[in-house]
């Protein structure tokens, strides 16, 4: 093994052993949803803000990501 590598080996374990429990994860939005939608939903669910401001700049590069077919990704 290289220098590192039974940790790797023990991380991996850790891993697959915590991928076998039982979860409730939910995906906080959408991916249908748009680029706004989807940042203002994380600003309020993970960071407890009020909503978002977005720039008209910022918002074009949104729709203009969107219109490529990104939108579909999530962030």
């Amino acid at each position: 093994f290289a220098k590192g590598g039974e940790g790797a080996l023990e991380l991996a374990d850790a891993v697959i052993e915590a991928c076998e429990e039982s979860n409730s994860f939910q995906p906080l939005y959408s991916l249908d949803a748009s680029y706004e939608s989807k940042l203002e939903t994380i600003a309020k669910r993970v960071y407890g803000a009020h909503g978002i401001e977005i720039s008209q700049e910022v918002r074009s590069l949104l729709t203009s990501f969107e219109n490529q077919g990104y939108g579909g990704l999530p962030i």
